[in-house]
């Protein structure tokens, strides 16, 4: 029958006739880092990869730690048996959290922790609504561009826009970073020629959706030539004689 023996340094010798297994502490997790697809102002989602070395026995479970801003980490979660966690406990919302992780195998957790991650309490803000063309500014060689604010900023403040553009098939390219207000006007251009536009928010997150997109002519639209305009003239007096009405019903005008 086997039997086991426990070394000076810990380890657990399981012996099965003349086979012998030393189980140990398993490595920790790797690769931690925010699942942007689950978190949000109000539940952070993360994910990590299973430990190369599980020191002799399957990993059963996960333990994760958490510093809610403190400098001090608290185990916020045990027993998690997938590689990925989304949180539970109130939050903060554009609040950063760090967290780390432990792998445990029969013979106990991992003597280390994986990377430490800071994950902000947001999740990327909406697209922008309304991108359109600012008619007033558009001229020969120039676009003005309008948009709306994103409908949602997921938690966290906008801070400012990016303008991307193409012509044509070609891929978007970046035009303009660091775009505060919600208009911006593209110079330079070729005369004519249609370009395609984008704007995407950016947060301390990141950037979020891109809006949608609207082609604009280079050029000024022709304007509308006016209606003709009818003039009557109130000075012009007709008088009508009775006799040459009298005169013209004789002759068969009706009058």
């Amino acid at each position: 029958m086997g039997s086991s023996t426990t070394s000076a340094a810990g380890n657990i010798t399981s012996a099965a006739g003349n086979n012998a297994v030393i189980l140990t502490n398993p490595e920790p997790p790797s690769s931690l880092s925010n699942n942007s697809a689950t978190s949000s102002a109000s539940v952070i989602g993360m994910t990590w990869t299973a430990p190369t070395v599980n020191g002799g026995s399957a990993i059963i479970d996960y333990r994760i730690s958490w510093d809610q801003g403190g400098s001090t980490f608290a185990v916020l979660a045990s027993g998690v048996t997938s590689t990925s966690y989304s949180t539970t406990a109130t939050l903060t919302a554009n609040t950063v959290y760090k967290f780390k992780v432990e792998s445990r195998n029969v013979f106990g957790y991992s003597l280390t922790f994986s990377n430490e991650v800071s994950i902000r309490a947001a999740s990327v803000p909406t697209p922008p609504q309304s991108l359109a063309n600012n008619a007033v500014v558009t001229a020969s060689g120039t676009v003005g561009l309008t948009w709306a604010a994103p409908s949602s900023n997921g938690g966290s403040p906008i801070i400012d826009y990016q303008i991307s553009f193409k012509t044509g098939t070609a891929a978007f390219t970046v035009l303009a970073t660091g775009v505060t207000t919600t208009s911006y006007t593209a110079s330079s251009l070729t005369p004519d020629a249609i370009y395609t536009f984008k704007v995407t928010a950016r947060t301390l997150v990141g950037l979020g959706q891109d809006s949608s997109e609207v082609s604009i002519r280079a050029a000024t639209i022709p304007s509308v030539q006016a209606a003709p305009t009818t003039i009557v003239n109130t000075n012009v007096s007709v008088t009508i004689d009775p006799r040459q009405l009298a005169e013209g019903r004789e002759h068969g005008c009706v009058c």
